[in-house]
């Protein structure tokens, strides 16, 4: 079900913009915008490849690993998120 999730949906097939703060996560897909509170997340999942934010039941953000500028932005990311989501 996921897979055909993504297939249908354009706007998961274009580049995203993502910075992250104390606060939460900002997204920028094409016209859309998004600043989300670390309180919307559940948890997070690493894979060899990147990172997975979930939240609801079958719903997550992905951040490949190829997406950070370098492997300490990266650790900083996933430091701040188990972080956040461990409240």
């Amino acid at each position: 079900a996921s897979k055909r999730k993504w297939q249908r949906e354009p706007l998961y097939h274009t580049e995203h913009e993502v910075s992250f703060s104390e606060d939460g996560v900002y997204f920028r897909m094409g016209q859309v915008e998004s600043n989300l509170d670390w309180k919307y997340y559940q948890r997070l999942l690493e894979s060899q490849d990147g990172l997975l934010l979930v939240y609801g039941d079958d719903s997550f953000n992905l951040l490949p690993k190829r997406a950070f500028t370098d492997e300490g932005l990266f650790n900083a990311f996933r430091a701040l998120a188990l972080k956040k989501l461990k409240k």
